[in-house]
């Protein structure tokens, strides 16, 4: 709703400019501080939790909307939004992180076609906003709103579940190593020792000796 949002503040809820810009200002104070805040949580507490905020916020939000187009409705909702996207964005980053680390061949690829369909999302939303907003109006673009945030959270939940890499023991990945025989000790030959001297072979005081 981004684009659409001074028309929806100014129009439909009927707000100034000043007004309109008070609430810009602090939505978007919101979610420079909310940004590092979240981004902990979901390393920390729980990714799926921080996913969910996305979602929660823009349920409330296209709810207030609807029901309360006054200077507060407009300023909380705004707010939340923001604050939603904030949530999403690294608890995202670090799944597509997480899901094209599996396969290390194709690691950009797939990360490129998450954030394709990302983008895609920004740029044919607002076509669709407009579009529902001018033919059934506020509240069936709301509403639509609404149901998007659901199946988005849905798609994020299921994507966190996603199946981990095998992990591979310590002790798997040493390679044996290789058992070299051990050559034979060698051997002094009295009897050897006796014809290099020219003795007979029958005073050599024995045959062989194993050196220990």
């Amino acid at each position: 709703l981004n684009g659409l949002f001074p028309v929806l503040a100014t129009e439909y809820a009927g707000l100034s400019n000043a007004q309109a810009g008070v609430v810009y200002a602090v939505s978007t104070l919101v979610t420079i501080f909310s940004g590092p805040i979240f981004g902990w949580l979901s390393d920390n507490v729980s990714r799926k939790l921080v996913l969910m905020v996305r979602g929660v916020a823009n349920t409330f939000s296209s709810i207030l909307y609807v029901v309360a187009p006054t200077f507060a409705g407009i300023g909380v909702a705004k707010t939340l939004d923001d604050m939603g996207k904030a949530a999403f964005r690294p608890a995202w980053g670090a799944l597509m992180a997480q899901i094209s680390s599996f396969d290390k061949r194709s690691r950009a690829r797939t990360m490129g076609w998450m954030s394709m369909g990302e983008d895609a999302g920004g740029v044919f939303a607002p076509m669709l906003a407009g579009f529902l907003w001018s033919t059934w109006g506020i509240t069936a673009l709301m509403g639509s709103r609404v149901l998007l945030a659901i199946v988005t959270e849905v798609y994020a939940t299921l994507a966190a579940r996603s199946p981990q890499p095998v992990k591979l023991r310590a002790h798997s990945l040493v390679k044996p190593r290789s058992v070299i025989p051990a050559e034979p000790r060698p051997i002094f030959s009295f009897r050897l020792l006796a014809e290099k001297a020219g003795w007979p072979a029958s005073t050599s005081p024995e045959e062989t000796k194993t050196l220990n």
